[in-house]
């Protein structure tokens, strides 16, 4: 197999992209060779495969009084939890990895703030409310999937995300009350993002104690909503819904080609996103990938491929990716 694809003035070949990564110099790090992947259970989830020496975990349960260890690295929220109390993490500075099962409703304030290190994050699928400050100052999260279930932000709730760049508002969120809380991106990478795209908070002048316009404010929440809205199978890939089905109906309506549609804010075409939805299943990554092979190397804005983030954030998925590309040989 030898086929090319010509991305963004880059020539990638799919024959010699498989033998670099079989030789494993696409993935250096701490993560082992190609063949001690093979031999990782595939069921092994994200977070029992981290190469640390200082891996801290931690079931939540959300009692009155609980105090989470401040070295704790890897957190599980209990089956049994609905509230994540105020500051219930605040200040983890190594944390890094949180699940939650699926019946968290409400994050309160200051939550997860200055949690530097956090990377991962798998939300309830029926989380409704994230409160004020809730994620602030995670520095290092790059990615945060909503399910649809959510109905309310806080103010700031992402402030001073410097690396947050993919985050995206469901379309059943209520937006007047959207709009009485400001600066949910304030500081972040995506609130430079749409500036480029000509949305951008203004500062308020005139009225003391509001940041910002509530005109500006009101067209910055109205982008995160609908800044996906012309890249449909983008879409489709980062709902906490999605399924093998919704992309296997999308591309019979509308054809293969579908899957090397790169969106203009991020470089990214439809795997990439779906290979960092930690919603996703490994099934639906393979189908969207077996449909051209080749998507599996494209690059990015970043220069990161789908590869590169399902090893980031879907350790499953990369296993089997790895697998069904070393079959090509």
């Amino acid at each position: 197999m030898n086929v090319c694809l010509n991305a963004q003035h880059k020539q990638y070949c799919v024959s010699n992209s498989i033998q670099n990564l079989k030789q494993h110099n696409i993935f250096t790090g701490g993560c082992g060779t190609i063949a001690e992947w093979m031999k990782i259970d595939p069921k092994m989830q994200l977070t029992q495969f981290q190469p640390s020496e200082t891996i801290h975990r931690y079931n939540y349960k959300g009692h009155d009084g609980e105090e989470v260890p401040k070295n704790v690295t890897h957190v599980t929220i209990d089956e049994s939890v609905e509230i994540i109390k105020t500051n219930a993490f605040h200040n983890c500075r190594y944390l890094y990895s949180v699940i939650m099962y699926d019946n968290v409703k409400r994050i309160k304030d200051f939550a997860f703030s200055h949690c530097g290190c956090l990377k991962f994050i798998r939300l309830s699928k029926t989380l409704q409310h994230i409160e004020c400050y809730a994620f602030s100052h995670c520095l290092g999260l790059e990615v945060i999937f909503l399910p649809n279930t959510i109905q309310k932000l806080g103010w700031s709730v992402f402030e001073y995300c410097l690396r947050l760049k993919m985050f995206h508002l469901p379309h059943n969120i209520n937006e007047e009350e959207l709009n009485e809380v400001q600066a949910i991106i304030e500081d972040t990478k995506i609130e430079k993002i749409a500036k480029k795209d000509g949305r951008m908070y203004e500062e308020n002048k005139s009225r003391f104690g509001e940041d910002f316009t509530e005109e500006s404010n009101e067209k910055v929440n109205a982008w995160l909503i609908h800044h996906m809205c012309t890249f449909p199978l983008h879409k489709i890939c980062y709902n906490a819904s999605v399924t093998t089905k919704d992309i296997s109906f999308y591309l019979n309506e509308n054809g293969n080609d579908s899957v090397q549609q790169n969106d203009r804010h991020y470089g990214m075409i439809p795997l990439h996103i779906l290979s960092m939805n930690p919603y996703a299943t490994t099934e639906a990554v393979i189908f969207l990938m077996n449909v051209n092979l080749k998507t599996a190397f494209y690059e990015d804005n970043d220069n990161m491929t789908p590869l590169d983030y399902a090893r980031k954030f879907n350790f499953k998925a990369l296993v089997q990716m790895i697998k069904t590309l070393l079959r090509e040989i």
